[in-house]
């Protein structure tokens, strides 16, 4: 997605990035990743010199999408992988060479980084503690394939879905940083694609809402998980999803719920340039226009974490749900970009214990509200 103006001609270090706002590129990074390279390395633990290294030796004329950007990273990945250096550090390179405009189809080039990234990712995934579990979920008339990962422990244990964005897949290095601070707090995570991502095999359109809900399902009968304590935490376009799930929810089938910088109205009436050309199907995407937004006495408890600016997905948004209704915590970071991402670790610790909190056997429902500035 585009990133907003630079508010200085100067770009910030790598160093100097956390506490840096308006800046549009870093030195020899393009700036489509400037903002991506801060959040892999303070969220994500990548190695920083090492990453920006790698940006800075590609091949004249691989620019990002192209089938030389994809052959750069990916040989980078496999002899990362090969080396057994660090495994992580290695997908991340796939990563990189997979990347494509959300709400684009992928040219062969980047399905092939796609695939050998998800590939490897699983591959390592049996080395993790806990190990990851591949599993598969009926919804309607098909699968979807999430990643399940249960820390040892006695009883049932709370347990959270997970879900990136447009353009944030299960394997994403962001989605397992996540997944590893839950899992330090004690929870089962399960991370799925959203409609329209990844290996997900439904479309995203209006009202598509409706395939998480069976998977919550699928979650709260594991016998692992106390099936009174399912949270959920989706970020960016998954933000979208939260929101629809708490009007339409209850707490019985989804006690609370975290949205990062979600997209409800004014973000599909205001598209980014390179989604001009279908403007017309973003706006479709509306929960306003889709009439999904609405008062929900049994709703689930909802916290909003927003960033000031944010092109994508406008703060008015975040405003908007609470003229229709929809009741919430905010979380609100001033000079920041989209999903608060220098901001990433803190917001990330806030919302595990909000959640911890709201899914206590003893918490009472919708109380204490809290908006935290």
């Amino acid at each position: 997605m585009s990133l907003p103006p630079a508010s200085t001609p100067v770009a910030p270090t790598l160093e100097e990035l956390g506490q840096a706002w308006g800046y549009e590129t870093v030195d020899g990074v393009p700036a489509e990743f400037a903002r991506r390279v801060y959040h892999w390395v303070e969220m994500g633990g990548a190695h920083s010199e090492e990453l920006l290294e790698a940006f800075r030796a590609v091949p004249p004329g691989a620019q990002p999408g192209t089938e030389g950007w994809s052959e750069y990273w990916c040989g980078l990945g496999d002899a990362e992988w090969d080396a057994s250096t660090d495994r992580l550090d290695a997908l991340l390179r796939y990563e990189v060479g997979m990347f494509t405009l959300p709400f684009f189809a992928m040219q062969p080039h980047q399905l092939a980084a796609y695939q050998r990234h998800t590939q490897r990712y699983v591959e390592l995934g049996a080395s993790f503690d806990p190990p990851l579990q591949v599993v598969r979920i009926a919804v309607e008339d098909e699968e979807v394939t999430g990643y399940l990962r249960v820390p040892q422990a006695i009883g049932p244990q709370r347990a959270v879905l997970l879900t990136g964005g447009a353009d944030g897949w299960k394997a994403h290095r962001s989605l397992h940083a996540t997944q590893e601070a839950f899992l330090r707090a004690g929870w089962v995570t399960l991370i799925v694609d959203l409609p329209g991502t990844g290996e997900s095999p439904f479309p995203l359109e209006p009202g598509c809402q409706r395939t998480l809900p069976p998977i919550l399902e699928w979650l709260r009968a594991r016998e692992e998980v106390d099936g009174e304590r399912v949270a959920a935490h989706m970020r960016s376009f998954g933000g979208y999803f939260a929101v629809a799930l708490a009007a339409d929810l209850n707490r019985d089938a989804l006690p609370a719920i975290v949205g990062v910088a979600p997209p409800i109205h004014h973000a599909f009436h205001s598209p980014p340039p390179f989604l001009q050309d279908r403007a017309e199907w973003f706006k479709t995407l509306s929960l306003l226009d889709q009439q999904a937004l609405h008062p929900n006495p049994e709703q689930p408890d909802l916290l909003i974490v927003q960033s000031l600016p944010d092109a994508l997905c406008p703060i008015e948004d975040t405003y908007l749900c609470t003229e229709q209704g929809i009741v919430m915590d905010t979380l609100i970071y001033a000079q920041d970009f989209h999903t608060a991402m220098l901001n990433g670790s803190e917001h990330l610790a806030f919302s595990i214990d909000w959640l911890r909190k709201r899914t206590d056997r003893d918490s009472v429902p919708g109380s204490p509200r809290l908006i935290a500035q």
